[in-house]
């Protein structure tokens, strides 16, 4: 903002702040006319010394979209945009970017236009994932292809390598569990007895041995030592006594030999 005083002086203000920036002296300064921009607008002004009179002139910028912002300051001159939106920050607005890439690895963000990018980024935000990046051991998808795994070993096929699976076999105990146990991560039925490891021991801290014979039940083919293996006899409680047939020595119609 200008104001001309008494003194014959111009004072240039902060239109935002009001404070003061500059003072010309007329004649001292050889001031006669200039420009001044501020507030998004460009003022001429015009110091007339016959009359002793300070003339402003407000000339408002081009705008050639029309959408309120000078084209000085307009990220997209040709098409409207009136709030600059301009999400990868690289001084194009949204509105006229062919390419907006947030993270900068040449695929763009699929919210925008894509005109001149490699492609459309399944994550913009991270610039190691994108269409045909290098795949890690890991739970991201950094190709973009839909698969976790690629080309490392999943072996209960959850779609979690094995790398990152706690359980990679599926039975219901960790691998971490399964290596104290003594069990095989990636077998279910350890034993081959029909039951897995999981459905064998429901505390891993303390796993049954229910014949006493010194193997844990997922490690024992027949765990109640009838000689007649739990893959035989089944899970099931023939006499209805609530002890599955695999633990009920009771039922057993087989003599020991």
């Amino acid at each position: 903002m200008l104001e001309y005083t008494a003194s014959a002086d111009v004072h240039r203000y902060d239109l935002a702040t009001g404070a003061l920036l500059q003072t010309y002296a007329l004649g001292v300064d050889g001031l006669t006319a200039g420009l001044t921009y501020g507030d998004g607008k460009l003022f001429i002004w015009d110091w007339v010394q016959n009359n002793s009179t300070l003339t402003v002139y407000l000339v408002t910028e081009p705008d050639a979209d029309s959408d309120g912002v000078p084209d000085g300051t307009d990220n997209c001159v040709d098409v409207p945009n009136a709030g600059q939106g301009d999400a990868d920050g690289d001084g194009i607005g949204d509105a006229c970017d062919d390419c907006t890439d947030d993270d900068g690895d040449g695929y763009g963000d699929p919210a925008y236009a894509l005109t001149s990018c490699l492609g459309s980024d399944c994550d913009d935000d991270d610039a190691s994932i994108y269409p045909g990046a290098p795949e890690l051991c890991d739970e991201v998808d950094s190709d973009c292809d839909g698969d976790l795994v690629d080309t490392y070993d999943d072996f209960d096929g959850d779609g979690l390598p094995d790398c990152v699976d706690d359980d990679s076999d599926d039975d219901g105990l960790t691998d971490d569990e399964e290596d104290d146990l003594g069990t095989d991560p990636l077998d279910p039925d350890s034993d081959d007895d029909g039951l897995t490891d999981g459905e064998e021991v429901e505390t891993p801290d303390t796993p049954p041995d229910s014949d006493d014979d010194g193997l844990i039940d997922p490690l024992d083919d027949d765990d109640d030592d009838d000689r007649i293996p739990t893959l035989v006899e089944g899970d099931g409680d023939s006499d209805g006594d609530g002890i599955p047939d695999h633990l009920d020595l009771a039922r057993d119609a087989h003599p020991l030999t």
